[in-house]
C-alpha cells in the first residue's frame, strides 16, 4: 500500500509545473494538485477545508457555479464533484489511512492523465472514470462504514493484498489507519485546535464551540453529557438485548461526545463513535437525521447533495444494496446487539441554520425524476437492511 501511495505522490509533485493540459483546465489541475500536496506534506491542517467554507468557497472549484463558469457547465459540474470527493483525503491523512489516500490520488491522476493526452476527454469519459472509482471501492467503503457503526473494537482490518509468496498463516491484518475513537482519546480536547489536527471539517462557529467546551471543567462536561444521554437511556430501558450503541455529535462537541461514551461504558455498554463520512458513495448514510445546526457551510452541502446523479442507476443501486448486505453479514453478531446511532442534542451549541433560505446553486448536479425515485428506494432498502440486522 505504501508503494502505491509513494508512486502517486511522486507523480503528483510533477503536476504543478507541467503544461500538458490546455487552458482553462490547467488551472483546475494545478490548484487541485497543490491542495493534495498540502494535505499530504503539510502538518498544519488549519486551512485545508477553506475551499468548502464561507470566504473561500465562492472562488473555489468545489463550488459548481465557479467551476461551471471556468470550465463549462457540464465539465465544470463533474470536476466540481470530483473536487468535493477529493476533500475526503483530509480525514484520511489525519488518520493515516494509506489505502484511502492512495485511492483518492489515483482518481485524480487518472482524470489528469486523460486531460494530458492528445485529445481532451468528453464529460462522459470523466464521468465514467469517476463511476469506476466509486464502484471499485464501494464494497470496502460500505464495509468500513458498517464496521464503524456497529463494531466497537477499533478500525476495520484491511483485506490482504495477495502476492506470489503470500502465506495467510503468517500475514497480519493491517488496520485502515487510526480509528476515530483512538484519535479522540489521543487528542488534547482542551485545546480547540484539535479539530484541525484530526481533519474534522469545522467553520468558525464549530471552532468557537470547541473553544467553549475546552474551557469547561470536567464536571461541567459530564453534566452536559448526562443530559444529552437522556433519550439514549430511554431507548436502553426498552431494549434489554442491546449491548452496543453509536454516538455522534456536531463538530466542536467532541469533548462532550467522549464523556458521554465513557458514561455509558461505565454502565457496561460498548460504544461506537463513527466519523462523518465524506465519500460520495456512502455519504450521510450513517447520520440518523438532518442536523443543520452543526454544518459549517450549508451551501457546500446542498450544492453537492445530489452528486450521485452522475452515475445513479439500477445497476449502482443493486451494487450498493449488495455491499450493505455483505457488510452486515460480516458483522452479524455485533449488529445483533447494536441499539442504533444517536446524535447528541446539545441545546444552544451553534446557531440554528435550519431557517436560513439557502438553496443549491443552479449549476449544481441534480437528480432526474427517475433518479429521485431510485434514491428514495435505495434509502428505504438500506434502512430495511439495518433494521433486519440491528437490535
Amino acid at each position: 500500500m505504501m508503494e502505491r501511495l509513494e508512486l502517486a505522490l511522486g507523480r503528483l509533485r510533477e503536476i504543478p509545473e507541467e503544461q500538458l493540459v490546455p487552458v482553462p483546465y490547467r488551472d483546475y489541475f494545478r490548484e487541485t494538485a497543490v491542495f493534495l500536496l498540502a494535505v499530504l506534506e503539510n502538518k498544519d491542517r488549519s486551512s485545508l477545508w477553506q475551499s468548502t467554507l464561507p470566504g473561500g468557497y465562492e472562488q473555489a472549484y468545489c463550488n459548481p457555479a465557479f467551476a461551471a463558469a471556468r470550465l463549462g457547465r457540464e465539465m465544470g459540474q463533474i470536476l466540481s464533484a470530483v473536487s468535493a470527493e477529493l476533500t475526503a483525503i483530509i480525514p484520511c491523512a489525519a488518520a493515516g489511512d494509506e489505502a484511502g489516500m492512495a485511492n483518492l490520488l489515483e482518481l485524480f491522476l487518472e482524470i489528469y492523465g486523460d486531460f494530458a493526452g492528445e485529445e481532451l476527454p468528453s464529460p462522459g469519459n470523466v464521468r465514467t472514470i469517476f463511476r469506476f472509482y466509486a464502484e471499485d471501492y464501494l464494497a470496502d467503503e460500505t464495509a468500513e462504514q458498517v464496521w464503524n457503526r456497529v463494531c466497537p473494537g477499533g478500525p476495520r482490518p484491511l483485506p490482504f493484498e495477495e502476492e506470489e509468496d503470500f502465506d495467510p498463516e503468517e500475514a497480519e491484518a493491517v488496520p485502515a489507519g487510526k480509528g476515530f475513537r483512538q484519535m479522540l482519546e489521543e487528542a488534547d480536547l482542551t485545546d480547540s485546535s484539535y479539530l484541525c489536527a484530526l481533519g474534522i471539517r469545522a467553520g468558525d462557529e464549530n471552532l468557537a464551540l470547541a473553544g467553549r467546551y475546552s474551557a469547561m471543567s470536567g464536571e461541567e462536561i459530564d453534566a452536559l453529557a448526562e443530559k444529552a444521554l437522556a433519550p439514549v437511556r430511554t431507548m436502553l430501558s426498552q431494549k434489554p438485548v442491546v449491548k452496543t450503541v453509536g454516538l455522534m455529535a456536531c463538530a466542536g462537541a467532541e469533548r462532550v461526545l467522549l464523556a458521554a461514551a465513557r458514561q455509558l461504558e461505565g454502565q457496561g455498554l460498548a460504544v461506537t463513535l463513527p466519523p462523518v463520512t465524506a465519500r460520495l458513495s456512502v455519504r450521510n448514510d450513517d447520520i440518523p437525521s438532518a442536523h443543520p445546526e452543526g454544518i459549517p457551510n450549508i451551501a457546500f452541502c446542498l450544492d453537492h447533495a445530489e452528486d450521485l446523479a452522475l452515475f445513479l442507476d439500477e445497476n449502482y443501486v443493486s451494487r450498493r444494496k449488495r455491499a450493505a448486505r455483505e457488510a452486515y453479514e460480516a458483522c452479524r453478531e455485533e449488529a445483533a446487539v447494536f441499539g442504533g446511532l444517536y446524535f447528541l442534542e446539545l441545546s444552544g451549541d451553534v446557531a440554528d441554520k435550519s431557517a436560513e433560505q439557502v438553496e443549491a446553486c443552479p449549476e449544481a448536479i441534480a437528480f432526474t425524476d427517475g433518479q429521485e425515485r431510485l434514491r428514495r428506494s435505495l434509502a428505504k432498502s438500506l434502512e430495511e437492511i439495518r433494521e433486519r440486522y440491528e437490535a
